[in-house]
């Protein structure tokens, strides 16, 4: 039997609305663009938003678009997909890591406290959460933070989308927020990212600089230099036609999550990632850390073997210029030497379910 991480599975609105596209000759930003930025809006209680090329792209445009009359210095995540980083250094911004919270493995905000202390009176501090794995941060103390030290700050989202934090959503809390329709995520086009915003002023800019910096769409004058970050209707058709679907998404990905989770628990050479009281999450993956770099590499190597893809969970680019230094960051680097993740996602059958979890459990009973 063969369980991905992830799959692309195109239901038959997802083909009528791409029929319906390549039917009226139009790829360009059309109609689905719009009707799906307007329902992911509504379901993120956000004023905006925007389709772009990818989450890199949402992250890019967004750190561009925050205060670019300053110079900035970016705050995030050292444990996070590298889309975080490379989005800044694309704009010449320096990182620095923060390390993770032992237990819910997303930033540390007294960590980040520390860290903020030393940004110099000259630069501006622009601070990015990674919601991981579909979990927010602890978004409430975020928010204590930005008040005390007013630096701007930009969601990394691209993992998480229709999470909560006391009923408040990601993609609320900053200035912008970025989102990714990778394949394995929770709404997947095969490409594509999102921008939201609650700001008139920072969407207008967003939105120019996405298309070249320019204003006005047919007129052919550019206010700011900017990138081509689109994506064609027949994308925007499939994405559309994936968040018309997603109540039922986010109730199988809820149930898969946790029957694979409550059957592992009982396992103690495995960890799982604790969740702060008042989160209402959809899972992206099932993440879990293992009780040494022998055991993740064994299991790794046993689940490859009986068809279960696993991935690790994201390595600290210790040879880029990140400021990136495994003595300070002592819980990112603990979860990278024993961390993996599997697929929870709303495709998975009973059969696969029952065969991961069985799988998993011969494994861990001859340890």
């Amino acid at each position: 039997m063969k369980v991905n991480v992830g799959e692309l599975v195109l239901d038959e609105n997802a083909r009528k609305y791409v029929n319906d596209a390549l039917e009226r000759n139009w790829l360009s930003r059309g109609k689905y663009h719009e009707l799906f930025e307007k329902e992911f809006a509504r379901y993120h209680n956000v004023s905006h938003a925007l389709l772009v090329a990818s989450g890199t792209d949402a992250l890019k445009i967004g750190y561009e678009s925050v205060k670019p009359e300053l110079k900035k210095q970016v705050y995030t995540s050292a444990t996070t997909f590298p889309a975080t980083w490379n989005a800044a250094h694309y704009g010449g911004m320096p990182v620095y890591g923060v390390d993770i919270n032992k237990e819910t493995w997303l930033i540390d905000m007294n960590d980040l406290d520390a860290r903020l202390k030393s940004v110099p009176a000259n630069e501006h501090a622009l601070v990015v959460p990674v919601h991981l794995f579909g979990v927010p941060c602890d978004m409430p103390h975020f928010e204590e933070l930005q008040q005390k030290y007013g630096f701007s700050s930009v969601e990394d989202s691209c993992e998480s989308m229709f999470s909560t934090f006391h009923g408040r959503s990601v993609g609320t809390w900053g200035d912008f927020a970025a989102f990714s329709m990778y394949v394995s995520h929770i709404i997947t086009a095969g490409v594509g990212g999102i921008i939201t915003t609650n700001n008139d002023a920072l969407f207008e800019r967003a939105k120019t600089i996405a298309v070249h910096g320019q204003e006005k769409q047919g007129v052919y004058v550019h206010k700011y230099p900017g990138h081509s970050s689109r994506i064609t209707e027949l994308e925007a058709a499939i994405a559309y036609a994936n968040v018309q679907r997603i109540e039922h998404n986010i109730t199988s990905r809820k149930h898969n999550y946790t029957w694979i989770r409550s059957r592992l628990e009982e396992f103690d050479q495995l960890t799982f990632q604790k969740i702060q009281k008042g989160i209402d999450f959809v899972p992206m993956m099932l993440p879990f850390k293992c009780e040494s770099p022998e055991l993740k590499s064994a299991l790794e190597a046993h689940l490859q073997k009986n068809g279960i893809a696993t991935r690790e969970l994201f390595p600290i680019i210790e040879k880029a210029p990140l400021n990136l230094n495994k003595n300070y960051y002592p819980h990112s680097y603990e979860l990278q030497k024993n961390g993996l993740y599997m697929g929870c996602h709303e495709h998975l059958t009973k059969e696969q379910l029952e065969y991961v979890v069985q799988t998993i459990e011969t494994f861990l009973k001859k340890q």
